[in-house]
């Protein structure tokens, strides 16, 4: 027999072992102590395995990171620790983040990442339209997805930092504690609201974080705690909700507990609480107010002007025009949509140097305008293709011409009341005439008398007959 049978032969065997037939192997998983068998009690000797295991974290050398990311991973954890203990501060910053550049427009959200000894965040996630911090976003910086400048900053629901201080109703009387803290519900003095309460029902209601009262009082803190304000501008009585400075919004129609936002307009301060009455987000906006739609109290010196007037057009039946403007009372700038107003008469007699940082410049899609954001009002300035295509955040020229006025609720202003027929008809005599214009022609031939054959009569610039 040759080896090579030998193998085969040997092969054939084993496979043969293999394939026998044996007992049915018979599995009782109650044959022993249920908690000896599953590890419970007096098992015998624990094992472990001999010797030391280091747990291994890989040191950060900055230098080997390459373009790949700022921060290494120790780095980026202790940024995003310090940012989510850090105080909630109205108009300036949420997690350190702030909403402000050094030279005034709103941050560019390119400036934020970076390294930390620059002063910078490390690497947020970057989405079209906002940079996260945080395991569980804790921190949300929401940015204009053209411009790239931060709109809102959000603190979620497990943010640590809060918002605290204290306010007084008169300058006499005494200091009022007000505390704002994620998943806590707001505190102010000696008060916890934890009642929920409809629109309805909020006067007879004191401890609910909707009544009118409470937000008031949560609106006093605001402005003298970041904005300067003093108690005493505001009378005993006084309702910001009345007054459309403060916004509570129920999320539903239903009239049960529900979701419901408190929105302070002109601070840019938005609080969202639970149906139970914890805050579940806190959030920030940039406070970009014209000094003729009225500044805030941190404003000018001479403090706040009355709110404008807004008015769609002028006149009855077929005499009404449809001519937008802005009456700034209390001050020399009205704005007029059909006078041909420039950015530089807007600057020269409405605008100052802080409002003139503070602005948002958005350049439309087609680089030949812009538009000037304020809060609650844009203005939208033509700039023609000849003088050159503008660059995104390019403000305008001042030889620029205004052509669009919108106008939103966030606005503290008087909008009169119209009548949609009115309206209708003054847009139908201006879109006629538009009309009448586009198709009108010069006569064309001679200024003299012409005659021709046939009947009928016309009158023009000479007489004549024509074949009718």
């Amino acid at each position: 027999m040759t080896i090579r049978s030998i193998v085969a032969l040997f092969a054939a065997t084993t496979l043969l072992v293999a394939c026998e037939d044996g007992p049915d192997p018979v599995f009782d998983p109650e044959s022993t102590d249920p908690e000896t068998q599953n590890g419970i009690g007096n098992t015998g000797d624990d094992y472990v395995q001999p010797g030391d295991v280091p747990l291994e974290i890989a040191a950060c050398v900055p230098e080997e990171l390459g373009e790949a990311a700022f921060c290494c991973e120790q780095e980026h954890e202790a940024v995003v620790q310090r940012l989510v203990q850090q105080p909630i501060i109205p108009d300036v910053s949420l997690g350190g983040v702030p909403l402000w550049s050094p030279e005034g427009p709103p941050t560019h959200a390119d400036s934020l990442q970076g390294r930390p000894e620059a002063g910078k965040l490390c690497d947020p996630v970057v989405y079209s339209n906002a940079l996260t911090w945080g395991p569980t976003n804790e921190v949300i910086a929401f940015i204009n997805s053209d411009t790239k400048l931060i709109e809102s900053i959000y603190a979620t629901e497990k943010y640590l930092g809060t918002m605290e201080g204290s306010f007084k109703r008169s300058s006499d009387g005494e200091d009022i504690p007000v505390r704002v803290a994620m998943r806590e519900r707001l505190r102010i003095g000696d008060k916890e609201f934890d009642t929920f309460t409809s629109a309805e029902d909020q006067a007879t209601r004191p401890n609910a974080w909707m009544n009118h009262e409470n937000i008031t009082d949560f609106y006093r803190f605001i402005t003298q705690q970041y904005f300067d304000a003093d108690p005493d501008d505001l009378a005993e009585d006084y309702n910001c909700v009345d007054d459309n400075k403060c916004n509570p919004i129920y999320t539903s129609q239903a009239s049960g507990p529900q979701d419901t936002v408190v929105y302070l307009t002109e601070e840019g301060v938005i609080l969202l609480f639970s149906p139970t009455g914890e805050i579940l987000i806190v959030v920030i906006e940039p406070v970009i107010v014209a000094p003729f739609v009225g500044e805030p109290p941190m404003g000018e010196p001479d403090g706040p002007t009355p709110g404008p007037t807004v008015t769609l057009g002028s006149g009855q039946g077929r005499e009404a025009v449809i001519q937008p403007t802005i009456d700034a009372a209390g001050t020399a700038c009205d704005i007029d949509l059909a006078a041909g107003m420039t950015w530089g008469d807007l600057k020269e007699g409405c605008l100052n140097e802080r409002s003139l940082r503070r602005f948002t410049y958005d350049v439309w899609g087609q680089r030949d305008a812009v538009s000037v954001d304020f809060n609650g009002l844009t203005l939208s300035f033509l700039h023609p293709s000849e003088r050159g295509l503008l660059r995104d955040g390019e403000h305008p020229d001042d030889e620029d011409v205004l052509f669009d006025i919108t106008v939103t609720s966030n606005l503290n202003a008087t909008v009169t009341e119209f009548n949609p027929q009115r309206l209708a008809d003054a847009f139908k005599l201006r879109l006629e005439q538009r009309l009448r214009e586009a198709v009108t022609l010069d006569a064309q031939g001679g200024d003299g008398e012409g005659e021709g054959e046939g009947e009928g009569e016309g009158e023009g610039e000479g007489e004549g007959e024509g074949e009718g």
